[in-house]
């Protein structure tokens, strides 16, 4: 993190509110459930599937 960012951030924010590391790692998880159900919802199920090779791609 560049130095004036530091500075304007201890400013702002007193040390006593800065976020812990387990606020972080509990954020962090939950933003990765978020991705991975955002990929489940949206993914090509054909696509993935001849991908693993479940089933074999159609010939035109």
């Amino acid at each position: 993190m560049p130095l004036g960012v530091w500075t304007v951030f201890q400013g702002y924010l007193p040390p006593a509110r800065w976020p812990s590391i387990n606020h972080i790692t509990r954020v962090g998880a939950w933003g990765g459930v978020v991705v991975v159900g955002g990929l489940y919802m949206v993914q090509p199920w054909d696509w993935l599937q001849v991908q693993v090779g479940l089933k074999k791609e159609e010939e035109k």
